[in-house]
Parts: C-alpha cells; sequence; structure tokens
C-alpha cells in the first residue's frame, strides 16, 4: 500500500484532483459499491425484500469488507489526497456513498427491527452527515425505535469533541459518539484531522 501512497503522491495535480472526483457523490466509487452489493444479495435491483431470509446476514458480510479491508486500505492509500483537499476524507465519502447507494435502498420499505444492523446503522448516524429524514426515519425503525412525539426526547444523541492532545502533536484529533438512550450504548470514532 505504501506503493500506491506513494505514486499516488508522484500524480500530477489534475490527476490527483480526478481521483478525488472518483471519490465524489457523483463520481464512480458510488457505483462501485452499488454494484458490489448487486453482487452480494445476487440480484439486479436492491430493495427492501432482499433483507427477508439471510439478507440482513449478507448486508453485514458486505459491511464487515467495506468498513474492516476496504475502508483502511484506501485511507493508506490515499492520505496524499487531502494535500488537493484539505477537507478530503475518503471514509466519510465511502460511507456516505454505501448509505445513499445501498443502505437507503435496502431500507426503502422497511417496517420492521432488525437488531443484527445495529452496528452498522449506528456507524451511518456517526459518521455521516445530512442524512435523509426519510432515511433517518427508515434507520429508526430499524433500530427499533418508534415514531416521536414532539416533547420526547431524541432517542440519539450525536456529539463531537476536538482537541489537540493526539498521537501526533501536528494533528488534532475528533471524537464523535453517539449516545442510544433507550439502551445507554455509545458509539464512537477516534480520528486525526
Amino acid at each position: 500500500m505504501r506503493n500506491c501512497a506513494t505514486e499516488i503522491q508522484a500524480l500530477t495535480l489534475s490527476e490527483k484532483q480526478k481521483l478525488v472526483n472518483f471519490f465524489k457523490s457523483d463520481g464512480d466509487a458510488a457505483g462501485i459499491l452499488e454494484n458490489n452489493a448487486f453482487k452480494a444479495f445476487n440480484c439486479s435491483n436492491l430493495s427492501s425484500d432482499l433483507l427477508k431470509d439471510d439478507g440482513p446476514e449478507l448486508l453485514e458480510q458486505l459491511w464487515l469488507k467495506l468498513n474492516n479491508l476496504v475502508i483502511p486500505s484506501l485511507q493508506s492509500m490515499c492520505f496524499p489526497l487531502s494535500e488537493i483537499e484539505a477537507s478530503f476524507d475518503v471514509q466519510t465519502l465511502i460511507l456516505t456513498a454505501f448509505r445513499d447507494r445501498v443502505l437507503a435502498k435496502l431500507l426503502q420499505d422497511v417496517d420492521q427491527e432488525f437488531p443484527q444492523l445495529k452496528s452498522i446503522l449506528l456507524t451511518i448516524l456517526v459518521e455521516t452527515e445530512e442524512i435523509p429524514a426519510s432515511l433517518k426515519t427508515k434507520i429508526d425503525v430499524c433500530l427499533g425505535k418508534s415514531p416521536t412525539s414532539s416533547n420526547v426526547k431524541p432517542r440519539y444523541q450525536k456529539k463531537t469533541r476536538s482537541k489537540t492532545d493526539s498521537c501526533l502533536s501536528s494533528k488534532r484529533k475528533s471524537v464523535s459518539w453517539m449516545d442510544d438512550m433507550q439502551d445507554n450504548s455509545r458509539k464512537s470514532s477516534t480520528f486525526c484531522v
């Protein structure tokens, strides 16, 4: 992977910009993620019907590969791209593409709780921004949250804290977490920015 990072570092600015654009929401990476989901589910269209039977297990396998193998590999290879755009974060871009091109379609007509998807859904809630309201509602259904009235406290509270005393003195450390007010669990992530 060092070779990839070194080769990316050696690219011209316009080539680096093309690579950055590849990962953005209108780039090809989102379509590739969706295509991998088609292969995982052995289908040509993603829908809530796929979550019947062994669908949640297939989604979890796809998620584990994405979150534990693909994203860390991309992060180690693509770190030179932050010189093109300081805000470039391949993890957020990939998770957002997964949310919009895979999860949104799979959860479109969901009407039941899927406890086995909790870690996936909480990670998406914590690590991505600007989640469409309709998708948030479907995620809540999957997490077993009933529709809330206006005077009820939200179940999930997202918080972010930044500080400078991190592993690298020149980098700021950002910690994001989401508290599940119903079962007192916490999903968090820490990264250098």
